[in-house]
């Protein structure tokens, strides 16, 4: 494999660069909000679920991540299954430590086929493919139908597997016929007749929810989150380095620096890593943007150019940006480094059809000495076409985070592009499309120009508010969006500007400077519509001020004796682990406040005051020993109170309620509902009225008791001549009857306690 990536020139063993990826399998567990994410170490868990081969397996990652790289060792490991045959012990024949040494699963495939979708945009069906990247170099062109033949039933055998990589980076062709049926057509390349082939296909998260594959070609969706022994994938890149140098440095030194640079999170990232540490090694300083680490690794490769080109007498503008002012190769070929920038843009926005990291030579806007500048410095590499009847250069980048970069740059350079080229693009477009194709590239703009990087990010959220997508794994993705543009846009000295979010989703990572989310906030607080903070330990009293605010969830949250007064726009408050023992009680202001569910939560001495407003309440293992008045809820219709203590406050409910659910609750004053005419369902579990009667309404029809004390009585049942169902369980009415109306249809008693029973028919 290329040692770095960019100049193929230098290339090592893969063996003595290869470490294994992450990879977890992400599972939506019910009723809950997170994934829960599995584990995989094996081929075994790889490939198998259930003891069954799975058919379909997609392998997502971030760019450069190491999905090329792990399909790339998983075929080499598999071709040295077949080489050493009956041997199954292949892990002594390897040198690579850790996860994915087993190869019993290996062994059980007989054919297995690597693919490059990037190269195969001409084609749509699996043989196409197969036919052109390997069979015309196997096979002469009179041989080439019977040997496509012979894939087709090769195909058929469960022992063949495809490994695809690529799948963002591959478009269906526009113009051509095929046998793909429309409803699918666009998803993935097919095999067009019957086949039982394992099928392994890499991806960019955003393909994938993009184009969604149907659950039946989804058997397995797993997600490689880059390199988790960073420090023996440095080390290993460090060895190589010092053999060729004659040095002695230390992966720990980097790392390091590294650290103090602020940019660890780069590390994880093994194409990243490696350019890290070169840069290192060139003796180049680490900056805690991405955009100036990218233009350093630009500077780098241009600097190890083999010869000059002819005619490069160019003169930088006087006005270039500070992040290439301070390059000297960047700026002596700056008209050849902005050509190849301005076609990174053609290419990923196109004025028709589909962004590209493969173009033709010929269709390409790059003059003589560009293209030579470019191939030389290893941003673009050159291939010829695969095609028997024409033999066309093609063109790629390394990657297409170096394409989106470049992209970037241009951009920064022609602000009217965004008018011009990329508001009208996304104009109707979606917000999975929009996100997906910008997202990288604003990060970088963040950067490089923050007058643009405003005008995207106002772009993205208007989609996401259009789409009304305020779900919560939706905002949370786009909230961190902007939270590497922000960090993006302060490594780079970016003063007084406003990065658009409606929608946010703030979950705190460890160490994370929680600065940020107050950044967030004080900048978007005519925008902010919803709002999810999650491990906030922080001053939130600029959410008072935030003049749009319609949701408010808080998760595992210390408020302390920090005043927070929500707007009056406000409709929905969510808290779950918080403590707010000061501003939150009282929220009689908020005039359109709607919905309220209080999840373990800490509300001290303070009385929880409420507008008319209100429809739904759900209180769970609250401290509340102020108390709860909600006899002016006129619109109040569900009621539920779990665990929660109330002090020696009474409970008095207003007359509209509908529904009241009562679980691990003690009210010493009992409570009054003969007022709540409307009241048609009670449930109590493990609820104590102690000696106080219960007085029901007459309309009631439904009662359901679970180890409920009302040793006071329940003599207004008699009353209620609607009431249709009673069930009592373990329930203590003391000394008294049981006496019950006479249209009742159902009784259910268990464990009761009382002195009589009686009922009239």
């Amino acid at each position: 494999m290329p040692f770095i990536p960019s100049q193929p020139e230098h290339d090592v063993q893969m063996r003595s660069l290869y470490v294994p990826p992450k990879i977890v399998e992400k599972k939506q567990l019910r009723n809950v909000d997170r994934d829960n994410k599995i584990r995989i170490r094996t081929y075994t868990d790889f490939f198998m679920k259930d003891g069954h081969p799975c058919r379909n397996i997609f392998l997502t990652g971030e760019p450069g991540t190491g999905k090329s790289t792990f399909l790339q060792n998983l075929a080499l490991q598999w071709s040295t299954c077949q080489r050493v045959g009956a041997d199954r012990d292949i892990g002594a024949h390897s040198d690579v430590e850790g996860d994915f040494e087993d190869t019993d699963t290996l062994n059980r495939i007989e054919f297995l086929f690597h693919l490059g979708l990037r190269n195969a945009n001409h084609y749509c069906d699996y043989v196409d493919i197969i036919r052109d990247q390997l069979l015309r170099n196997i096979y002469s062109s009179k041989e080439i139908y019977r040997a496509c033949r012979l894939v087709e039933s090769v195909l058929e055998s469960p022992t063949s597997c495809i490994v695809s990589d690529g799948l963002d980076e591959w478009a269906h062709p526009i113009n051509g016929s095929c046998h793909c049926p429309s409803r699918v057509k666009g998803w993935t390349p097919l095999i067009c007749q019957p086949h039982s082939a394992t099928i392994v296909t890499t991806s960019r998260p955003w393909r994938l929810a993009q184009l969604p594959p149907s659950e039946s070609k989804t058997e397995k969706h797993l997600e490689i989150e880059g390199v988790e022994n960073v420090e023996k994938l440095g080390e290993k890149i460090v060895n190589v380095l010092n053999k060729e140098t004659e040095t002695s440095i230390k992966f720990s030194d980097i790392e390091q620096r590294v650290r103090e640079s602020n940019v660890h999170h780069l590390l994880t990232t093994p194409i990243l890593l490696l350019q890290i540490v070169c840069l290192h090694f060139d003796g180049m300083q680490l900056s805690n943007s991405q955009s100036k680490t990218y233009a350093s690794i630009v500077e780098m490769l241009i600097g190890r150019q083999s010869q000059d080109i002819s005619g490069i007498s160019v003169e930088a503008p006087l006005d270039l940006q500070k992040i290439f002012s301070e390059h000297f190769n960047i700026r002596r070929y700056w008209r050849y480094f902005l050509a190849v920038a301005r076609e990174a843009f053609k290419q990923l926005f196109p004025l028709h059809g589909h962004p590209s990291v493969v173009f033709s030579s010929d269709s390409s806007g790059l003059g003589t000495n560009e293209k030579t500048f470019a191939l030389q410095c290893g941003i673009l590499t050159e291939k010829m076409s695969k095609s028997f009847s024409s033999h066309r250069s093609h063109l790629s980048f390394i990657n297409r985070s170096w394409q989106e970069f470049l992209a970037a740059v241009y951009m920064s350079e022609n602000e009217d592009l965004f008018e011009t080229v990329i508001a009208p693009r996304y104009q109707s477009q979606t917000y999975d499309v929009c996100i997906n194709d910008l997202s990288q590239v604003f990060v970088f703009i963040c950067g490089l120009n923050i007058r643009v990087a405003e005008k995207m990010s106002t772009l993205m959220n208007t989609h996401l508010t259009i789409s009304k997508s305020n779900q919560r794994n939706t905002s949370e993705d786009f909230t961190n969006l902007v939270k590497k543009g922000l960090h993006e846009a302060e490594s780079n000295g970016f003063q007084d500007y406003t990065l658009s979010l409606s929608y946010m989703s703030f979950c705190v990572k460890p160490n994370e400077d929680q600065n940020v989310c107050i950044r967030l906030i004080e900048m978007n607080k005519p925008n902010l519509v919803s709002v999810t903070i999650d491990g906030f330990n922080n001053d939130l009293s600029s959410l008072s001020h935030c003049s749009a605010l319609q949701q408010l969830e808080l998760h595992y949250t210390n408020l302390a004796e920090q005043e927070l007064v929500p707007p009056q726009t406000i409709t929905s408050i969510d808290l779950n682990n918080v403590t707010a023992t000061r501003g939150l009680a009282s929220l009689e202001h908020c005039t359109n406040l709607q919905s309220l569910r209080f999840l373990t939560t800490d509300l001290g001495d303070q009385t929880l005051l409420l507008p008319d407003t209100v429809t739904d309440i759900n209180l769970q293992s609250v401290k509340m020993s102020g108390g709860l008045d909600l006899q002016h809820c006129e619109n109040l219709l569900e009621f539920t109170l779990q665990d929660t203590n109330l002090g020696d406050n009474d409970l008095i409910l207003p007359v509209n309620i509908t529904s009241i659910y009562m679980n691990g609750v003690t009210i010493p004053k009992g409570f009054k509902l003969q007022g709540c005419t409307q009241l048609q369902s009670l449930t109590l579990h493990k609820t104590d009225l102690r000696d106080n009667k219960l007085l029901l309404p007459a309309n009631i029809k439904s009662i359901h008791f679970d180890e409920v004390t009302v040793t006071g009585g329940l003599e207004s049942l008699q009353y209620c001549e609607q009431l249709q169902d009673i069930s009592l369980n373990i329930t203590d009415i003391g000394d008294h009857e049981l006496l019950l109306p006479t249209n009742l249809s159902s009784l259910e008693l268990y464990g009761v306690k009382m002195t009589g029973l009686s009922w009239q028919r």
